[in-house]
């Protein structure tokens, strides 16, 4: 008896141990998706801010001065830090959900009866 508990036991940290990796593949994929998606978005803002700055450079030294460069820049910065945040809260969410499927999925599979 327990060498099927040990067993038994053995076949449950596998089951975990292999749900847990298939969470982390998940988890690294929809941050990774997450912050592609949000880069591009957030390259479509710095083409404002780049027109900003072309506009400065035309109006000299004082067109630079009196632009607001360092607000729009400020700006740029919060809003990757906010993309950086919902992309580590979708990677979660992604590993969460993946972990639950992953562990169920290979449960029922050793539940199931071997076929011959």
């Amino acid at each position: 008896m327990p060498d099927r508990l040990d067993h038994e036991t053995r076949a449950w940290l596998v089951r975990v141990a292999l749900s847990l990796a298939f969470a982390l593949v998940a988890g690294a994929l929809a941050f990774l998706l997450a912050r592609g998606a949000f880069a591009v978005a957030l390259f479509v803002r710095h083409q404002l801010l780049l027109r900003e700055v072309a506009g400065g450079l035309r109006g000299g030294v004082e067109g630079l001065a009196g632009g607001g460069l360092r607000a729009a820049r400020l700006l740029m910065q919060q809003i990757d830090a906010r993309d950086e945040r919902l992309s580590l809260l979708i990677a979660c969410a992604a590993a969460a959900v993946a972990v639950v499927a992953g562990y169920l999925w290979l449960e029922r599979r050793s539940r199931a009866p071997v076929k011959s």
